[in-house]
């Protein structure tokens, strides 16, 4: 075994033996947490990445559009052979690595029906309620992804026109209850 071999824990198999550049790419990618287990020859036990120094010592720039495929050496009960790699393709990584952001569907969802529930007339809410949801739901996935993703300003926007779409469709009830209760009204004979 090479010092330069690493051995890592994901989803509690071991992995390995990987080079040290190709370690800092699946941490560098998110396939890897900072709390992800680590070790190589000379370290005294497994430690998490996050207290190894010298694998953030420079960022890795991968010259390949995918992400590096680690070997798994876990082996199953009923073989003593290795287990083959199991190739990982992230396709949101591959496009971000190209300079590609990819768009949030649920905020151009949330914008679409935010217009629709402003131009709908005494039925406002049909789009409204819709713009709502998916705006609220764009806006947590935005939040929550590990690689950058495009649309919070039309997430943003979806929302501001739902909730006035919301706020006519009420206007709307408000008048027609208004006008009944006062006999503005003639209700049929």
């Amino acid at each position: 075994m090479m010092k330069d071999e690493w051995f890592y824990s994901l989803a509690g198999t071991q992995n390995g033996p990987t080079k040290l550049d190709e370690l800092r790419v699946l941490l560098q990618s998110g396939q890897l947490s900072r709390e992800s287990l680590v070790w190589r020859q000379g370290m005294g036990d497994w430690a998490p990445a996050s207290a190894v120094a010298e694998l953030w010592e420079k960022p890795v720039v991968a010259d390949v559009p995918t992400a590096v495929s680690p070997m798994t050496f876990s082996t199953p009960a009923s073989s003593s052979m290795p287990v083959p790699p199991v190739p990982m393709v992230a396709p949101q990584l591959q496009a971000w690595q190209m300079g590609i952001v990819p768009q949030s569907g649920l905020a151009i969802a949330s914008l679409v029906c935010g217009i629709l529930g402003i131009l709908m007339c005494y039925v406002n809410a049909l789009g409204a309620l819709p713009a709502v949801i998916c705006g609220h739901m764009a806006l947590r996935r935005i939040r929550e992804s590990e690689l950058p993703m495009a649309g919070r300003g039309m997430a943003i926007a979806g929302l501001i026109m739902g909730y006035l779409g919301l706020l006519f469709q009420i206007g709307i009830v408000a008048i027609i209850v208004f006008a009944f209760s006062n006999k503005l009204i003639p209700t049929p004979p």
